[in-house]
């Protein structure tokens, strides 16, 4: 597509130029389209969903300058109504098919830095993002003294799942926890974020949410998996989720040692029966 966008491109460069000459005139209107082009590929930014629109508006300003040129010129000849008329389309065809190269190469760049920090299945950030915006969160909340907690979430018999409904089933069922768990912590906190660390792990990251707090947001979260149905053709999946919490100390430094402290509680919550919440070694069932 881009060759035949190029050779297009070409084409009609060539007959505008054959139209106006190949003399200074012909070269000055020529460099003058080039810039606007390149100008086009400064703003490429803005272009993602908003092609339409831009197309809309360069045929608009197109067709304006024309019948301006036309009437300022006071044009009465029909061969040189028709050379403006070749010359303006061949103008606007470059220009469209330009937006258009612009635009698909803007897209192909949106999707890669979306796959790069976001989780193909979930859509919910990955690790690589987890462990960027967590480090920042730390730093704030060393700088300015404020609550930070951190929750990690497991679900439970995830192996099972996927071996008596399917790998479909076991996607489906990942879906709809992740979906679960984004609501309600956002109910909790609209800074929350959560992010798919594994397999069948989640993080959550709270901001300004004490580990009392934390405690709420994840016991609130099994309880709803846990009563949620999940459904796949017919058949009711029973999902359970464990989950282990951490929150900043003065004597943190890194993330790793939230996390450990996090995964360390969820190893206890797994080990106690599942489908529990475990904070400083105290392991809650999720349904009292």
């Amino acid at each position: 597509d881009y060759w035949q966008d190029l050779l297009v491109v070409g084409l009609l460069t060539a007959i505008r130029l054959l139209m106006v000459g190949i003399g200074d005139s012909g070269f000055l209107q020529l460099g003058i389209g080039l810039a606007f082009v390149l100008g086009l590929m400064l703003i490429r930014a803005v272009l993602t969903q908003k092609t339409v629109w831009l197309d809309f508006g360069i045929q608009s300003v197109a067709i304006l300058i024309f019948w301006v040129t036309f009437f300022a010129l006071g044009v009465v000849n029909i061969v040189t109504v028709f050379q403006l008329v070749v010359q303006y389309i061949c103008l606007l065809g470059t220009f469209y098919l330009a937006l258009k190269l612009i635009y698909q190469d803007n897209e192909l760049m949106v999707v890669l830095s979306r796959n790069a920090s976001h989780d193909y299945l979930t859509g919910l950030l990955n690790q690589r993002m987890y462990e960027a915006d967590f480090r920042q969160q730390l730093a704030v909340a060393k700088q300015k003294a404020t609550p930070l907690s951190l929750i990690a979430f497991d679900i439970d018999y995830f192996k099972d799942i996927n071996d008596h409904h399917g790998h479909d089933a076991g996607n489906q069922v990942l879906v709809e926890v992740a979906t679960i768990i984004k609501q309600i912590s956002r109910s909790y906190q609209s800074g929350s974020r959560l992010y798919r660390v594994g397999g069948e792990e989640f993080n959550l990251v709270l901001p300004n949410l004490d580990q009392k707090s934390a405690e709420r947001v994840a016991l609130r979260c099994c309880q709803m998996v846990s009563h949620s149905g999940i459904q796949y053709h017919g058949a009711k999946i029973p999902v359970t989720l464990s989950a282990g919490i951490s929150d900043f100390t003065k004597g943190d430094t890194q993330i790793i040692d939230l996390y450990l402290r996090a995964d360390r509680n969820l190893y206890l919550s797994k080990q106690r029966g599942r489908n529990r919440v475990t904070v400083n070694g105290t392991t809650m069932v999720a349904d009292q």
